[in-house]
């Protein structure tokens, strides 16, 4: 049977037969390169963004300046990243930028707010105050029988509101309503201040003064008193009283601290991002650029460009080792 075979195949089959054999065997004892394949596309956002711009989006800013004055505009910048990142700033100009400095400053936050608020003859006066809905104070009522006009002053400053904007301040009367809320209202309250925690930025409303209030959005308010009822109203000339919103007795009005560039004279803000700084994840840093024209500089059209770049951390200092 074999000698038929290989009759059959004859020399050249004998080797076609014996090539496939050798391919087949070494086919079978290959080595697998991998188990498996995964194949992913990934759209990689900006980490660290300014003013909500990728970093080939130019912010920019055209004004006219006075020698001797210094000019200050509102920037923020973001960490997107889940790392912490050193950054620092580069200023470059043309012509040149002789005669002009630039610094970065920390928006103020709002330094103080006082307010003016009857505490009559019971105990209905109890109050809090929110400013931009953060809970800033609270009062409880003496309620001794007298009409007393208290000025109330709360430090805004740990709570770290940007003071540039405008701001919802809400007097909300925390007390059950009296017997003769529907004649008077409840809470009295003759004005409110807001201030940044530099002093220079200050807005007041004399509440019950219609020209004081105009554009200060009041809401919630009752009518001008004593005028409207009469009343003692603890000697005061004008004031208007919570009333009820919402099933509350609380009013609100907008106080606004604006920065107008161009009465800036000096610089403002608290000095920050003077040396390379770190960026946290999830971290916004508001800030103000200043642009400081030396009264010198000579008269002429000046590009600043300022540019935010990747920085090394800075190193630790070497404690000196203790005497021996």
């Amino acid at each position: 049977m074999k000698t038929k075979i290989v009759g059959k195949l004859g020399k050249r089959g004998m080797i076609v037969l014996a090539v496939l054999i050798a391919v087949s065997m070494i086919a079978s004892a290959g080595l697998l390169t991998y188990f498996g394949r995964i194949t992913t596309t990934a759209t990689v956002t900006q980490g660290v963004m300014v003013d909500e711009n990728n970093w080939n989006v130019p912010v920019t800013a055209e004004f006219d300046a006075q020698a001797g004055c210094c000019y200050c505009f509102e920037h923020e910048i973001t960490n997107y990243g889940c790392d912490p990142i050193w950054l620092d700033w580069e200023t470059s100009g043309l012509p040149d930028m002789d005669g002009i400095t630039v610094s970065f400053t920390r928006s103020p936050y709002l330094g103080e707010l006082e307010l003016e608020v009857l505490d009559g003859f019971a105990l209905y006066d109890d109050f809090v105050v929110y400013v931009d809905d953060i809970l800033v104070y609270t009062y409880d009522a003496m309620g001794n029988g007298d009409e007393n006009w208290i000025i109330h002053t709360v430090d805004l400053l740990p709570f770290e509101i940007n003071a540039l904007g405008t701001h919802t301040v809400k007097v909300d009367c925390t007390s059950e309503m009296w017997e003769y809320f529907e004649t008077y209202g409840q809470l009295g309250v003759n004005y409110i201040q807001l201030t940044c925690e530099l002093g220079t930025l200050t807005d007041y409303v004399d509440i019950g003064d219609e020209t004081s209030e105009a554009g200060h959005n009041l809401v919630g308010w009752g009518c001008i008193e004593p005028a409207t009822h009469g009343g003692t109203w603890g000697g005061i000339d004008d004031c208007r009283a919570t009333w009820v919103l919402d099933d509350e007795s609380y009013a609100t009005v907008d106080l606004t601290l604006e920065l107008e560039c161009e009465e800036c004279g000096d610089c403002i803000g608290i000095p920050i991002m003077e040396d390379a700084f770190e960026l946290c994840p999830d971290e916004t840093i508001q800030f103000l650029i200043c642009y400081d024209f030396d009264m010198l500089i000579i008269p002429d059209t000046y590009i600043i460009t300022t540019e935010l770049v990747p920085a090394t951390e800075p190193a630790i200092p070497t404690p000196p080792a203790p005497p021996s």
